[in-house]
């Protein structure tokens, strides 16, 4: 029978509780740090799966004579979506020779550092990936279509949150789009009150964002003609989002219930495993997250040129 001895292992079992208790803080101050996060909403999902259900009811109200009958209403669903959490996770060890040499503490906390860089980056990624796949038809919602299209199918025939053509980013390209959401309408063809939130852009265009919305003239323009684009969106700073992989797409994000959606299932969390077999102390950390999106009016995107 083989002799357990606590001598050695006491120690990594100590070294565990106090490795979760660094990530956890690491991770809070990372995931603080997300651009791109604040323009989800986020809901918390029970399931592998959640679901976005689409209603639409009748557009404006019927004119009614005096003691005529009430017209009557109809609360339809437009289409639903099935959207699928995925799993995340890593895992570093520790050896029983490094924490009997003493650098364990060292290592544990560069790896919890950098594993909770980790987490806030694959977040970013993961939620990026929704402006990066939004025109593209294979990533679709519950029309059928991709986040920003021309035609999303709605009563009154086609819908645009996409403008028809590219353009570079600049002060008359960011009207057009400021002018586009302001007509925006709801399936049925009542007008919808939406405000633009944010511009988002590549770090490409990063620069040129900076020009078209902290310039109080036009740029580049001779006229004294005052620049108002800025000011028709609620946060006058624009996010610039590393993780874009096109270099000139750029979106307007709107403020809409049930718009873009960052579904958590389980927040990212480290755990400790202490090894006997091999004397090692196994630290692992994973998360189940998703993204869906629910009114494509959420965002107004431009592939720009």
């Amino acid at each position: 029978m083989a002799i357990i001895t606590t001598g050695s292992v006491n120690r990594a079992i100590d070294l565990g509780p106090l490795g979760v208790r660094l990530f956890a803080t690491l991770t809070e101050k990372n995931l603080a740090k997300s651009a791109v996060a604040p323009l989800f909403e986020t809901v918390k999902v029970k399931g592998k799966y959640h679901t976005t259900t689409n209603f639409e009811g009748d557009g404006y109200l019927s004119v009614r004579g005096e003691a005529e009958a009430f017209a009557a209403g109809d609360l339809h669903q437009r289409g639903e979506k099935t959207w699928q959490m995925e799993n995340y996770g890593k895992l570093f060890v520790l050896s029983q020779e490094a924490i009997e040499d003493a650098v364990a503490m060292d290592i544990l906390k560069a790896a919890s550092a950098n594993l909770a860089a980790s987490v806030a980056a694959t977040k970013d990624l993961v939620l990026s990936n929704v402006f990066n796949n939004a025109f593209t038809s294979t990533y679709a919602g519950f029309d059928g279509k991709e986040l920003c299209a021309t035609d999303h199918p709605v009563d009154a025939g086609n819908f645009a949150n996409e403008e028809a053509a590219g353009s570079a980013l600049s002060v008359t390209a960011i009207e057009n789009m400021l002018t586009a959401v302001a007509k925006y309408s709801a399936a049925n063809g009542l007008k919808v009150n939406v405000d633009p939130k944010a511009l988002l852009v590549p770090a490409d265009l990063w620069i040129t964002a900076q020009k078209v919305m902290k310039s109080i003239k036009i740029p580049g323009s001779m006229d004294n003609d005052a620049n108002v684009a800025p000011l028709h969106f609620m946060q006058n700073e624009p996010i610039m989002n590393r993780y874009l992989s096109s270099t000139t797409a750029y979106f307007i994000c709107n403020d809409v219930a049930n718009g873009l959606l960052h579904l958590d299932r389980v927040a990212p969390e480290m755990s400790s495993d202490n090894r006997h077999e091999n004397e090692t102390l196994a630290m692992k950390v994973r998360m189940r997250m998703g993204t869906a999106w629910g009114d494509f009016r959420a965002v107004h995107g431009n592939v720009g040129a």
